[in-house]
């Protein structure tokens, strides 16, 4: 999932799983270059070829009502979860 910059996303009750970024792409799950609020999601299991395994933000975010542990299982060369 992409959020360009100047855009505002809620992103409410959804698992964000098994995404894969480019080579040396950033964000394998959720890449933010905007204003994102997660509200009850699930981040797992996603893959980046630089940072940012589950989520990489480079913009605003927040999270609402999301457990450490509904982010896990990443793989990339640094930042693994966010």
């Amino acid at each position: 999932m992409k959020v360009e910059d100047g855009v505002s996303a809620v992103v409410e009750r959804f698992s964000i799983e098994h995404g894969k970024s480019a080579w040396q792409g950033y964000g394998g799950g959720v890449l933010n270059s905007g204003t994102l609020t997660l509200r009850g999601s699930v981040v797992k299991d996603n893959r980046a070829g630089m940072y940012g395994g589950g989520i990489f933000n480079g913009g605003t975010w927040c999270c609402e009502t999301l457990q450490l542990d509904n982010i896990s299982g990443q793989d990339c060369w640094r930042g693994h979860n966010v």
